[in-house]
């Protein structure tokens, strides 16, 4: 009985311990990963994961020419979520900033 619940202790600090790949990247210094991962879940349809890493990356990427499809990408992420007042302030900031884009 004693080994029982040393071994189930065990297994509880050894689970809990464990980060899942989402949380690994998401704690990761590391933009372009993060934003490689992001575009991945967003072309997966899964937008708050999406949304989540764009949140860290978008920082990174303002003023370089990814920052296009970043910032249209994101918009679309809450307005897929139904955070339509979200999305249209996102909508709003990519016309504004971005005016000169064909999106």
């Amino acid at each position: 009985m004693n080994n029982f619940k040393f071994f189930a202790c065990f297994l509880l600090i050894f689970f809990l311990s464990c980060k899942s790949e989402f949380e690994a990247l998401r704690t990761s210094n590391q933009p372009e990963k993060i934003y490689k991962a992001a575009n991945n879940y967003f072309d997966q349809k899964e937008y708050d994961r999406a949304i989540a890493l764009y949140d860290i990356v978008i920082q990174f990427y303002r003023g370089k020419t990814e920052a296009e499809d970043l910032f249209y990408k994101y918009a679309y992420a809450h307005y897929n979520i139904n955070d339509f007042i979200l999305a249209s302030t996102y909508f709003k900031k990519f016309c504004h900033y971005l005016y000169n884009q064909p999106k």
